[in-house]
């Protein structure tokens, strides 16, 4: 009776240690659980990071693009402007060549008429 009683604080021993043995496999899987859910936290935590510092750089990325947009778009309106003022200066001198062809072909027409009366004034002068 007393080894049968052995026998049975032995497999209460037993039954006890396996219990907390397999207490201690539940625990040790739960916190490898949570460490293995925190590292996927903090890896993910450092994925929001990285996200947010690309966005934030896309974002100044494409301020500097709309603000070079801008600036060009400003330069074409200028060069329209000094292009329409050039075809304006253009167009003024080409008329201004024009009124210069006529001032000499009305001086040429008017030295060709002194010309012919000095010619007939000679030839009366001569020919009295």
């Amino acid at each position: 009776e007393a080894r049968a009683s052995e026998t049975e604080l032995a497999m209460e021993d037993a039954a006890v240690a396996s219990a907390n043995l397999v207490q201690k496999l539940r625990d040790s899987h739960e916190v490898i659980e949570m460490e293995s859910a925190l590292k996927h936290s903090e890896e993910r935590d450092m994925l929001q990071a990285n996200i947010a510092v690309l966005s934030a750089d896309l974002t100044a990325k494409l301020r500097d693009i709309e603000a070079l947009s801008t600036k060009l778009a400003a330069e074409e309106a200028e060069g329209a402007k000094k292009a329409s003022a050039i075809i304006g200066l253009k167009a003024s001198l080409s008329d201004r060549e024009a009124e210069m062809a006529m001032l000499v072909t009305t001086h040429a027409n008017e030295l060709a008429s002194m010309e012919q009366v000095t010619a007939t004034r000679v030839e009366n002068l001569t020919g009295m």
